[in-house]
C-alpha cells in the first residue's frame, strides 16, 4: 500500500499511497488522519495510470491550440520580476529552454496561470469529491461567486524554475497534481510539518528574511542541517501532493517541461489556524488577505446553523448535515465547534466594551457590505466594523478605509473619519448565541463554548475610544498617517489623495481671477450706432452677443427683401457655475464661441448688404 522514493540522508521521505490499491473512503480517511489532524504532507501516486485519465487533454499542444492567445505573467527567476507574455509565446519559450536555446541570464516560470475550464471540469470529476475546488468540503463555496478567490491555477515549468519557501494563503489546504511531464522530469519538494513551522520561520529569520514575503529559497544543503524534520519527495506525472495547513514548502523543477494543476481549500481547521497564525502575520507585513476568512466564517456558520435547525434528530451528525457534505473520516461536530469559536474570536475583536460605548452616537451601516473591502494601509480584509473617510480619493475612487487594528495603533487620515458597520452588531451577536445554543441542544454540552466576553483592550474598544475623542474635538485635528512601517513588508501602504472641497475651490478661482460679481440691477452695455441710408443698426461693444437690433424701415436691396429684426429685447441672464468639475466651464466657453461666430456672420452679412447698396446708389 505504501512506498517511498529513493532515500536521501538528512531528509524524511513523504509517505506515498497507491490510489489503484485503495478505495476512495480509505484514501480520505488516511488524508484526514495524516494531513488534517497531524499536519504531515502526503502523496497520492499513479493517478495517471487510471483508465479515465486523459493524456491527450493535458498537453502543451492543447494549450497552444485552445488558449494560445491568453495573456499571462511569467516570473523571472533571476531578477524576481514579472514579465507579461502571451501563452503561445511562453510555450515556444519552454521548448527552447528544454533544448538549451535560451540565454542563461533569463529563466521565466509560468506560474499562477488561470486554469482552462475543460481542465477545471475534468479534475473536479476525476478526483474524489473530498478534494473538489469550491466543493462541499470547501468553505469558500459558501460565498457568493463574485466574492470567491480564484485560486485554481496551472504551473508550466522546466528544469531550473522553482517556487520559494512559503505557506499557502491563509492556512488553506493545498493540492498539486502533475498532469504532464517529459521523460526524466520531476519536481523536488522540501516540506516542513505544521509542528515545526516555528523552527522553520526562525531559520529563515536568521537570514534576515520573512517567510510570509515568499521571496527566499532555502538551499537544500541548509535544510539538511536544519536540526528538525524536513520532508522530501520527487513529484512525477500522476503524483498528487497534499500540503497541510501551515506547512512550509518549496519546490524545484528538474529535467524537461512539466504541467501541474494546483488549488487550495478553506476548511474549519484552516480557519482556526489562520486566526492565530497567518492573519496576524499578514497584518505585520502589510500582506493582503485574499480569502476573506472573516466573511467566509460568517456565511458558513449561518448555513451550518440553518442546516442543523432543519435536522430533527439529536443523533450523531451524518453526511446529510450541511448541504449533503461528503463525510467519510471527518468529524463534523468538531468542525462546527471550530467555526463557532472562530466566529466568537472575530466578534470579540470588534466588540466595544459597554463602559466605552455611547448610545447617543449613531453608527451608519455601509452600503457596500457585500463588496470585498480591505484596509488601505495594511491591506487586511475588512468584513464589518471599520473607519471610513469620505474626503479622500484612492485608486478605486472616493473611498479610504482603515481597519480597527491600524486605527488603534495611531494610523488614520488628515480628515475626520466615520465609524461604519457592515452588519448590525446585535444581529451578529444573536447569530453566535443561537449557534452556540443549537450546538448544545442538538449535539452536546461543551464547556469550551462560552458566552461572548467584552474587553476594554480589544481592537474595537481601543479604536472606538480614540475615534470618540477625535470626534468630540471642536476643530479638525491633523492626524497624519503613522510613518513607522514594518522593516520588511509585502506591499506599500496606500497614501490617499485628499479630495478638493468644491466651495473652497470656487472661492480660490474667484479670488485668483480678481472678478467680483455685480450686485443689484445689471448695468446695460454701451452701444455703438452704424448709420445706413434706410435705418439704424445698433451693435453692442461686447462682440459675444447682440442685445438689441432695431430698424425703422424695410428695404429692398438687389431685388431681395431684407427684414431686419426689430427687437431682440431680452438681455441674456448672467451665467453662473454650479459645479466644480469643469464641465460647465467648457460648455459655457463653447456657447460663447458659437454666439460670437453667429453674431459675426450676421453683422458681416448686414454690413455687406448696406455697402453694396451704397455703392449702387453712388453709381
Amino acid at each position: 500500500m505504501e512506498s517511498t522514493s529513493s532515500p536521501i540522508p538528512q531528509f524524511t521521505e513523504i509517505t506515498r499511497l497507491n490510489v489503484k490499491r485503495l478505495s476512495e473512503d480509505e484514501i480520505i480517511k488516511q488524508v484526514h488522519s495524516t494531513c488534517v489532524e497531524q499536519g504531515i504532507p502526503l502523496v497520492l501516486e499513479n493517478y495517471h495510470k487510471k483508465r479515465s485519465f486523459d493524456h491527450k487533454l493535458f498537453t502543451f499542444r492543447w494549450l497552444k491550440l485552445n488558449q494560445g492567445d491568453q495573456e499571462i505573467v511569467a516570473r523571472d527567476m533571476i531578477s524576481n520580476t514579472d514579465e507579461p507574455m502571451i501563452l503561445s509565446d511562453y510555450i515556444d519559450y519552454v521548448e527552447d529552454a528544454v533544448n538549451s536555446l535560451i540565454p542563461p541570464d533569463q529563466i521565466l516560470y509560468g506560474k499562477d496561470i488561470i486554469c482552462p475550464k475543460p481542465w477545471k471540469d475534468y479534475v473536479a470529476n476525476f478526483l474524489p469529491s473530498y478534494f473538489k475546488y469550491n466543493g462541499n468540503n470547501d468553505l469558500m463555496s459558501n460565498l457568493a461567486p463574485e466574492l470567491r478567490a480564484d485560486n485554481l491555477m496551472i504551473y508550466l515549468g522546466f528544469g531550473g524554475t522553482k517556487t520559494p519557501l512559503h505557506k499557502d494563503m491563509c492556512a488553506s489546504f493545498g493540492h498539486n497534481l502533475m498532469v504532464y511531464a517529459d521523460e526524466d522530469t520531476w519536481s523536488t519538494w522540501y516540506m516542513v510539518g505544521r509542528e515545526d513551522k516555528e523552527k522553520m520561520t526562525a531559520l529563515v529569520r536568521e537570514a534576515n528574511q520573512n517567510i510570509d514575503l515568499e521571496n527566499y529559497y532555502v538551499q537544500p544543503s541548509q535544510l539538511a542541517q536544519a536540526g528538525f524534520t524536513v520532508y522530501r519527495t520527487e513529484q512525477r506525472i500522476g503524483d498528487f501532493v497534499l500540503v497541510p495547513s501551515e506547512c512550509c514548502h518549496e519546490v524545484l523543477n528538474e529535467g524537461g517541461s512539466s504541467i501541474k494543476v494546483s488549488w487550495n481549500r478553506v476548511t474549519p481547521y484552516s480557519v482556526a489556524l489562520a486566526m492565530i497564525g497567518s492573519l496576524p502575520s499578514y497584518h505585520s507585513v502589510l500582506r493582503p488577505e485574499a480569502y476573506q476568512i472573516k466573511r467566509v466564517v460568517h456565511e458558513s456558520i449561518t448555513k451550518w446553523y440553518d442546516a442543523l435547525a432543519r435536522s430533527s434528530s439529536r443523533t450523531k451528525l451524518n453526511c446529510e448535515f450541511v448541504t449533503k457534505m461528503e463525510a467519510p473520516g471527518r468529524d463534523l461536530q468538531a468542525e462546527f465547534k471550530l467555526l463557532i469559536n472562530a466566529y466568537k474570536t472575530f466578534l470579540e475583536q470588534e466588540w466595544v466594551a459597554s463602559s466605552k460605548w455611547d448610545e447617543s452616537i449613531r453608527i451608519p451601516k455601509t452600503f457596500d457590505n457585500k463588496m470585498h473591502l480591505s484596509c488601505d494601509f495594511c491591506h487586511c480584509d475588512i468584513w464589518n466594523r471599520h473607519l471610513h473617510c469620505y474626503k479622500c480619493v484612492t485608486e478605486i475612487g472616493p473611498a479610504y478605509d482603515i481597519c480597527l487594528n491600524c486605527y488603534r495603533n495611531g494610523r488614520g487620515c488628515t480628515h475626520p473619519l466615520t465609524l461604519r458597520d457592515g452588519y448590525k452588531m446585535k444581529r451578529l451577536i444573536n447569530i453566535y448565541t443561537q449557534s452556540r445554543k443549537m450546538y448544545i441542544k442538538k449535539i452536546k454540552k461543551d464547556p469550551e463554548l462560552r458566552d461572548l466576553e467584552e474587553s476594554t483592550e480589544s481592537a474595537g474598544s481601543l479604536a472606538y475610544g480614540r475615534w470618540k475623542v477625535s470626534r468630540a474635538l471642536a476643530k479638525e485635528e491633523k492626524m497624519e498617517l503613522h510613518n513607522e512601517f514594518p522593516q520588511q513588508h509585502y506591499m506599500e501602504p496606500y497614501r490617499p489623495i485628499p479630495r478638493k472641497d468644491p466651495l473652497k475651490e470656487k472661492l480660490k478661482k474667484k479670488l485668483k481671477s480678481g472678478k467680483r460679481k455685480h450686485k443689484g440691477k445689471r448695468r446695460p452695455p454701451s452701444r455703438k450706432k452704424i448709420k445706413s441710408g434706410d435705418g439704424n443698426l445698433e451693435i453692442l461693444d461686447n462682440s459675444s452677443s447682440i442685445s438689441t437690433i432695431s430698424s425703422k424701415t424695410e428695404s429692398t436691396i438687389n431685388g431681395e427683401q431684407l427684414r431686419v429684426r426689430k427687437e431682440i429685447t431680452k438681455e441674456e441672464p448672467e451665467r453662473t457655475d454650479k459645479t466644480d468639475d469643469g464641465s460647465n466651464h467648457e460648455l459655457n466657453n463653447r456657447n460663447d464661441m458659437l454666439r460670437t461666430v453667429r453674431d459675426f456672420f450676421f453683422i458681416d452679412s448686414v454690413l455687406g448688404i448696406f455697402l453694396n447698396q451704397n455703392q449702387n446708389d453712388h453709381q
